[in-house]
């Protein structure tokens, strides 16, 4: 696809400053800060990056409102942010390839805290099943020496009598 917006931003370069800042006139002036991708690191090349860090704030602006789109292009950008159109400039999918991966790196780090704080509940669980286990083992103990006692008592053992009174 060609991005008929980026060749008319390249073009500025080689135009009297005039033409330049009527064209740029929206554009904020501030550096684009692109959100550290952990997780979707590699969904972005180097130059794709390099592109993002010169028109992000322009983009993002425009798809928050923070600027009124100016032509009929920013306003076909503001829909395709919006979900009404699909992309059809190579910005425009490169804008929303960043939004996703940065939407997709929040949810793997929600999901992270999730799994995280659910093996912390499993744990817990276990240590409880594990000293529940314990405190069995001790009264089942304690009641095979109480019954033992009695049986030994009566001259025999218990686990003996009762295994050979049980019909199969």
């Amino acid at each position: 696809m060609h991005d008929k917006n980026w060749d008319l931003i390249k073009l500025t370069y080689n135009r009297p400053q005039k033409i330049a800042n009527r064209i740029m006139d929206n554009i904020p002036n501030d550096q684009f800060e692109l959100q550290h991708l952990k997780h979707t690191k590699l969904a972005l090349s180097a130059s794709e990056r390099n592109r993002l860090l010169r028109y992000g704030s322009w983009a993002s602006a425009l798809e928050s409102g923070a600027i009124k789109p100016k032509n009929e292009k920013q306003v076909a950008f503001v829909s395709m942010c919006h979900g009404k159109r699909e992309p059809h400039s190579d910005f425009e999918f490169l804008w929303l390839r960043y939004r996703t991966a940065c939407e997709t790196d929040k949810t793997i780090d929600d999901l992270q805290k999730k799994l995280d704080k659910a093996i912390n509940k499993a744990e817990q669980a276990k240590e409880k099943l594990d000293q529940l286990s314990l405190l069995q083992k001790a009264r089942f103990a304690g009641d095979f020496l109480q019954r033992e006692a009695k049986a030994e008592g009566a001259g025999g053992h218990f686990w003996h009598d009762e295994v050979l009174t049980q019909t199969p």
